[in-house]
């Protein structure tokens, strides 16, 4: 049985125009997925090849004269963990997690009247997301966690072409506050889609701003199509001062 660890890219280029710096500073990316890809680590690394001096960053490369090693000027990692409550459901009544794809599609058919409340939520999920960042400007060091926060997310099947759709329903220990639901609403027009969304507040609750934000779409459904659509977006910005 193979385990594939990690997929990365790494990336950089030389400009043989340009007068000074002519090497770009060379990034290297990653994803890994571990436990059925429920859990997602992201990270990104990117490298100055080049010296300071006196706190500024000068045309000679690491290699040149005294050799050092490059220097690390960018980092993010982040951890995604995402787990669908079908699968906390599953674990509980010990039913097998197969033909996933085959029970969500008859689970879409039925309305709400024909089904439970377990299977009601069969389609929302929780996410645990944490994101942290170094930054290493001319000497000067930034770092720790830019994101930490739990929510939920998920769609009802009010209909067999009515959906009702909710997300960013948590709470943020960066910011320490709990995070306004985007709701909205999505309607199958067989070939075309038509989605509503409105989140009534800003991101973070008892913010001193709030901003609150409502978006409308029609668009094809083939991706050969994607160019047909139509979006609308609006956004009221309030201050209680």
């Amino acid at each position: 049985k193979k385990l594939k660890l990690t997929n990365f890219t790494f990336n950089t280029d030389y400009n043989f125009v340009r007068d000074s710096f002519k090497l770009t500073d060379p990034t290297l990316r990653g994803r890994s997925n571990f436990f059925r890809g429920k859990m997602a680590i992201n990270y990104g690394f990117r490298f100055s090849p080049y010296k300071l001096e006196n706190g500024r960053v000068i045309d000679e490369l690491f290699f040149e004269n005294d050799f050092e090693l490059p220097r690390l000027e960018d980092f993010t990692l982040t951890t995604t963990t995402r787990l669908p409550i079908s699968d906390i459901r599953k674990w509980i009544t010990g039913q097998p997690s197969g033909n996933n794809s085959r029970n969500a599609q008859q689970s879409n058919k039925k309305t709400i009247d024909m089904i439970s409340l377990g299977e009601l939520f069969d389609n929302f999920s929780f996410t645990y997301k944490i994101d942290y960042r170094y930054r290493n400007t001319n000497g000067i060091i930034e770092r720790g966690i830019s994101n930490h926060s739990f929510n939920l997310q998920g769609n009802i099947q009010l209909t067999e072409n009515w959906a009702l759709n909710l997300g960013n329903f948590g709470y943020d220990f960066k910011r320490k506050g709990y995070t306004y639901p985007d709701l909205g609403f999505s309607r199958d027009l067989h070939c075309w889609t038509m989605a509503f969304a409105w989140q009534p507040r800003g991101a973070i609750a008892f913010s001193s701003t709030n901003t609150s934000t409502f978006t409308f779409s029609i668009r094809a459904k083939s991706p050969t199509l994607d160019f047909l659509k139509y979006d609308y977006r609006k956004g009221n910005f309030d201050s209680p001062f």
